[in-house]
């Protein structure tokens, strides 16, 4: 009976063995759009679309990137968390299944997904199923960005190859860009870096 009971105390309170969401839809029926999560969407004249899907509490930083990205000329997808419930919020990226975002992927060329790592693994690791566009997305940081460390598929399990990841869904395989908690918290307390590292993402985008 002590056995039973232990099992489940350590069942309540560990995160990691909390039972994650599998759908949107199963997320709609514990959660509030516009209390506990908001979605924002942008249409943009380009076929290539930026996306947070983590944004706002869940992986803070990454929505204001992702719309930095996007500016006028891509499409933008942020699911934003507006309250502090991790495992509550985090619909995994294979997943995502949200009707807005999948409509926007189907129309979208490119994809790049913004996300943020619990650590310091790397500061940025790229992932995607495009190949290319990873090795090309690591010299480029690599280049700018010297000071931070940047490594291609360096953050298992992020890897975000599997054709399953919503950043795979659009026309063409994309790119998954994870970012660790020393970069977000540059990004948000330094608005020329935001700007920068924004620009730097946006024109290597544009060149598809």
């Amino acid at each position: 009976m002590r056995i039973l009971l232990l099992i489940f105390m350590i069942s309540i309170c560990s995160p990691a063995l909390a039972q994650k969401i599998s759908s949107y839809k199963e997320l709609a029926t514990k959660k509030i759009e516009g209390k506990d999560f908001d979605i924002k969407t942008r249409s943009g004249p380009s076929s290539s679309l930026v996306m947070a899907i983590h944004g706002g509490t869940i992986e803070p930083g990454t929505t204001e990137l992702a719309d930095a990205i996007a500016a006028d000329r891509f499409s933008f997808y942020s699911f934003t968390g507006l309250v502090d419930d991790y495992q509550g919020l985090h619909l995994t990226s294979t997943d995502f299944d949200e009707p807005r975002l999948a409509e926007l992927t189907q129309n979208a060329k490119n994809c790049l997904s913004v996300h943020g790592l619990k650590n310091d693994a790397a500061d940025f690791c790229v992932g995607g199923a495009n190949a290319d566009k990873r090795k090309a997305y690591v010299k480029l940081l690599a280049k700018k960005f010297p000071k931070w460390r940047s490594c291609e598929l360096c953050c298992p399990p992020n890897s975000g190859t599997s054709k399953n990841n919503v950043v795979n869904r659009c026309k063409l395989a994309g790119v998954q860009i994870e970012m660790g908690q020393g970069v977000r918290s540059e990004l948000k307390q330094n608005l020329a870096f935001l700007k920068e590292l924004a620009s730097v993402l946006r024109d290597e985008l544009d060149k598809d």
